[in-house]
């Protein structure tokens, strides 16, 4: 399962910060990246680490600014889709395959994922990268409601951060050894929920009401490996 990791604003990397930050990487080495809010309210989303070094390299070039800003972790392990940068996460939260794959952009908003939402990515594409391109752009994510069905329905964790909010869809708690209020996902090592076809397609996709089309379930890719 891939790692998420949340830092509030204002509080720094210390060195127990930075321990926990490698061990995330050492366990789930498919990629890592981060996002914050700028100061005109966009999303600033880094990502396609494939090696620690190059994480903590870019990490260390914004320590300032992560050190005062709400900053989100992810670190990936695969289970469908190229392990390459374009499908490390964050992604940002829109329809363009070549956007979502970006390693540096701003956006509105954005999403990480811990999970594995079955039907959805293939070969190319991961399941996060064709959720977020497919469907989460049509639906209402911003009420709560539709968060919660999000989360219950897909046995999944999101976080998504937008101009002004940083809504948190499953439950996420503090990891002993991180200081201050760092929030970590902490269940890593334990088998994942998948979700099926029929639940995504069936229930998040009819609650769509206000959408004119529904967006198509493509065929699950192989799963490589899950820690």
């Amino acid at each position: 399962m891939c790692i998420i990791c949340r830092k509030e604003t204002g509080v720094p990397l210390d060195e127990q910060s930075w321990k926990w930050l490698k061990n995330s990487f050492d366990n789930n080495d498919d990629g890592a990246g981060f996002m914050y809010r700028l100061n005109n309210s966009k999303i600033r989303i880094f990502k396609g680490f494939m090696t620690w070094d190059a994480f903590k390299d870019a990490v260390m070039d914004k320590l300032d600014t992560i050190n005062a800003k709400e900053v989100i972790f992810h670190f990936r392990i695969g289970t469908s889709g190229t392990m390459s940068q374009a499908m490390c996460h964050p992604f940002p939260i829109c329809r363009s395959d070549s956007k979502l794959g970006q390693t540096k952009v701003k956006c509105d908003a954005a999403l990480v994922h811990n999970g594995i939402i079955s039907g959805y990515g293939d070969r190319e594409f991961s399941d996060t990268h064709v959720f977020v391109r497919d469907v989460l752009t049509q639906i209402p994510y911003k009420t709560k409601a539709m968060r919660s069905l999000m989360a219950n329905a897909l046995h999944s964790k999101f976080m998504i951060m937008d101009s002004a909010t940083t809504y948190m869809l499953g439950d996420f708690e503090k990891e002993e050894g991180w200081s201050a209020t760092i929030r970590t996902n902490v269940s890593r090592m334990s088998s994942p929920s998948v979700a099926t076809p029929t639940t995504v397609a069936g229930t998040v996709v009819r609650m769509m009401a206000s959408t004119p089309s529904r967006p198509p379930c493509l065929p699950n890719g192989g799963r490589r490996r899950i820690s």
